[in-house]
């Protein structure tokens, strides 16, 4: 389903809710990402303005994040932030696994950002 011609966010996520998830995040790179649970609340998530030195370790770092804030009570908004910002900060740097940020440079990160924070519009249906 990744990367699909014409494919639409609707379409991928009605599919995979037939399968029983309670949560559905779909990636889009620098286009941000969406957040959508299956009581049909729709979140959406900025990326991070950052100088890009290699894309790998991004899907990596943008999961780990996004279910670290999760499972530690924060809202769906912020955990699209988290895992948004992880994401930025792996991309701009050389390695993979020596990139992978800290809670402390992610937190730094969406402290730091206004034009490009990843926002979330929770609740729209």
């Amino acid at each position: 389903m990744e990367s699909k011609q014409g494919g639409k966010n609707e379409d991928t996520i009605r599919y995979l809710f037939s399968h029983s998830p309670d949560l559905v995040v779909i990636k889009h790179g620098v286009e941000g990402s969406y957040a959508y649970t299956k009581s049909g609340e729709t979140f959406k998530g900025q990326a991070y303005r950052t100088k890009v030195l290699k894309t790998f370790g991004a899907g990596d770092s943008y999961a780990s994040a996004f279910l670290y804030a999760l499972i530690s009570g924060k809202e769906i908004e912020t955990a699209l932030k988290y895992g948004s910002a992880s994401a930025s900060i792996v991309v701009s740097k050389h390695s993979s696994s020596e990139a992978m940020p800290t809670l402390e440079e992610i937190e730094q990160l969406i402290a730091g950002s206004s034009c490009n924070e990843a926002i979330g519009v929770g609740g729209s249906n």
